[in-house]
């Protein structure tokens, strides 16, 4: 299973050069905040599961085990998804160096796609510091998905 950005590559949702947006998304999202996207793999038992939230707040879980699920964020969820995804030290936690070696059993790896960058990161402690925002963001979208 390949992940991908949420929306379709190669476009923008800006509206072109000398327009202007005339909608913003509803439900508390931020006209800049594009989806996020949460691909947890790992474990004992081996699982895959990919959680989707897309700019209006609606969301779909899955995992390769075969339970599917959907809804939608409330505004305030949103809101608290949509500032984490602004926050500028994302960028900097994926630009780090990915672990050349994890010593971790059982360990999940996480695999995060915001607003179009992709961020790695391991819960082992042979994998480096954690990313604070990247956990934080982790955390709530696993919270508002449950």
């Amino acid at each position: 299973m390949t992940p991908s950005a949420p929306g379709t590559p190669g476009t923008s949702n800006r509206p072109p050069a000398g327009t202007t947006a005339t909608a913003a998304p509803t439900g508390g999202g931020s006209a800049d905040f594009q989806g996020i996207q949460l691909v947890k793999s790992g474990g004992i038992a081996g699982i895959t599961e990919t959680t989707t939230i897309k700019r209006d707040g609606t969301w779909t879980a899955g995992s390769d085990k075969g339970s599917d699920r959907s809804g939608k964020l409330s505004a305030t969820d949103l809101a608290k998804i949509t500032k984490l995804a602004e926050n500028p030290q994302l960028k900097a936690e994926g630009a780090r160096p990915w672990p050349t070696r994890i010593t971790c059993n059982d360990t999940f790896t996480y695999l995060l796609i915001v607003n179009y960058q992709m961020i790695k990161y391991a819960a082992c402690p042979s994998a480096g510091e954690p990313p604070v925002v990247t956990k934080e963001i982790i955390s709530l979208v696993q919270d508002v998905t449950s």
